[in-house]
């Protein structure tokens, strides 16, 4: 598998996120359960079923059409299909929790089984992605992603907790020395602050690295290494060895 394939994917609705594929399970479950009495469904329930998605197939047909779809058309297709997925999803986990009726009907309707066995999550096979939103006296602000989701602030599936370390070096230190890494927090608030000491820190370089935890204690690879000057008021400017520098502060 890539490391740039996403190994935790989330299971889709079995619904369906669609309306088309709303509308074909709403279908089939309405089907199922006004013919087999073996659901244990009564005749009213099952036509009040009925009438709220045949309600749906109408208003979401007027919403295909551009000769009428209107924006009050649109909104009731919406409301009606959460009104639709909310009777279904009700009477679909009392199907589900009825030992009476066996797994091939439940499967029939369309409603999922639980795994009997479930797939453990190993360790993360992805990174963070390390970024410097901002720099202010004694402090740098960090916003991670993760490197195969980067439009969205959330952690993967599973990870509880980023760890953050940093090398604090002196201008002209070689970075990258992981026994010189400093532990500075387990993250979970996007994007976090670090705050530093000015009797340690004024003059050096943060050489930040991070890894993802799960809350089975597995670690995932690390990240990218980052780097940024440490700044006080008052404290000459580090240079980054590339002859890049941080303004100093006023």
């Amino acid at each position: 598998m890539s490391l740039l394939e996403n190994p935790v994917r989330r299971s889709p609705p079995y619904m369906g996120e669609s309306d088309s594929e709303v509308r074909y399970w709403a279908s089939n479950f309405a089907d199922q359960i006004e013919n087999v009495p073996a659901y244990g469904i009564s005749p009213a329930d099952a036509a009040f079923v009925r009438n709220l998605l045949n309600q749906y197939i109408t208003f979401y047909d007027m919403a295909q059409s551009a000769s009428t779809r209107t924006s009050p058309i649109v909104l009731a297709k919406t409301e009606t299909r959460q009104e639709l997925e909310q009777v279904c999803r009700a009477f679909a986990m009392q199907i589900k929790a009825d030992p009476g009726v066996s797994d091939d009907l439940k499967t029939n309707a369309g409603i999922h089984l639980d795994d009997q066995v479930r797939t453990p999550i190993g360790a993360p096979r992805t990174q963070p992605i390390l970024n410097i939103v901002s720099a202010g006296p004694g402090t740098h602000t960090l916003r991670f992603r993760d490197m195969n989701t980067m439009s969205s602030r959330r952690k993967p599936a599973g990870i509880t907790h980023m760890l953050l370390f940093a090398e604090i070096a002196r201008p002209g230190h070689a970075k990258g020395v992981d026994a010189g890494l400093e532990f500075m927090g387990a993250v979970t608030r996007n994007p976090y602050r670090v705050r530093f000491d000015y009797d340690r820190h004024a003059g050096r370089i943060a050489h930040y690295k991070a890894r993802w935890l799960t809350a089975k204690g597995l670690l995932g690879p690390w990240s990218a290494m980052i780097s940024m000057p440490i700044f006080f008021a008052g404290v000459p400017v580090v240079e980054m060895g590339d002859g890049s520098a941080l303004r100093q502060a006023a």
